[in-house]
């Protein structure tokens, strides 16, 4: 894909003026594409280590729990030469609720709890 202005140089920008970045993984498109594993390297080689979260989102698109997991391995297998901070690494697994499930329970597990504190921290 082609943007009108330079996508890496954007977002290492916007990283000197947040106090958290966020980093989600979609499951479904091209969760470790280069110019995204080039910006994560990027920032992890800076001073913006510890502002860094990362996130697989979508997590309710990947139904077998095999492909799940086979998914999260991947993109930690390429995090994992990117990141100087892999002691700490955590990727937890997110979505958004479907209003239209019937209010039956998912059994994938869901950290949108933990992306609302990560935010919650940042901002007080």
């Amino acid at each position: 894909m082609k943007y009108p202005f330079p996508v890496k140089d954007s977002i290492m920008w916007m990283a000197d003026h947040v106090d958290l970045i966020l980093v989600f993984f979609d499951p479904i498109g091209q969760a470790t594409c280069k110019r995204t594993m080039e910006v994560v390297e990027q920032l992890n080689n800076t001073h913006h280590l510890e502002k860094i979260h990362y996130f697989m989102s979508k997590a309710d698109e990947v139904l077998d729990e095999r492909d799940r997991q086979r998914v999260l391995i991947q993109i930690t297998q390429n995090l994992a030469t990117r990141i100087r901070n892999s002691h700490a690494f955590n990727l937890p697994t997110f979505y958004l609720p479907h209003e239209d499930d019937g209010g039956l329970p998912c059994s994938i597990p869901n950290a949108i709890e933990d992306v609302c504190t990560e935010i919650d921290k940042a901002i007080n």
